[in-house]
């Protein structure tokens, strides 16, 4: 999926039909479509007698940030992803707390290992800057521990795959 807007980018090199290829500031361009909210990285190449080719490298979204009453899209190094949209992202998971940012791309890994239980997550806080609380979408809320994390996740793991997990009315674990 392609986020970055494609009339942004022609406005970003502020040339109309006809301007001289050697008047454009490269550079200028560059930095201009590098601040957009996206754009991890861009090459702006002039081909003479009249073509400029960018080529962009986008950021890609790990979760959704909440923090100070915000939601924010965050890549695996817990950058903050400047959008101006981020309703084509509710399917990532939203991840709260002060450095939840910091320390989701860990969570994501320990939880992949089982992507039908991962997919039942609709939040996960961190407490403390410590610990996460797992809460699941049907409202179970699994308070796992700040040590072993991977022992605890493998027990959740275990228990919804013997069917104990969700079926039992609790409400916490």
């Amino acid at each position: 999926q392609i986020n970055t807007n494609t009339q942004a980018i022609v406005n970003s090199l502020n040339a109309k039909l006809g301007t001289p290829i050697l008047s454009i500031d490269i550079g200028s361009v560059k930095d201009k479509i590098e601040k957009s909210g996206w754009v991890k990285h861009a090459i702006i190449e002039r081909r003479l007698p009249h073509q400029i080719y960018i080529t962009l490298v986008e950021y890609k979204p790990m979760a959704r940030w909440q923090f100070n009453h915000k939601i924010f899209l965050i890549n695996n190094n817990a950058d903050i992803i400047r959008a101006r949209t981020h309703k084509d992202y509710d399917n990532l998971l939203l991840v709260v707390g002060s450095d939840a940012n910091i320390h989701t791309n860990n969570l994501l890994h320990n939880i992949k290992h089982d992507k039908d239980l991962a997919e039942i997550i609709a939040s996960a806080v961190r407490y403390g800057e410590r610990r996460w609380d797992l809460h699941f979408k049907d409202g179970l809320i699994a308070k796992m521990p700040e040590e072993n994390f991977s022992q605890a996740w493998n027990y959740l793991v275990k228990l919804h795959r013997i069917n104990k997990l969700f079926t039992q009315n609790i409400k916490s674990i």
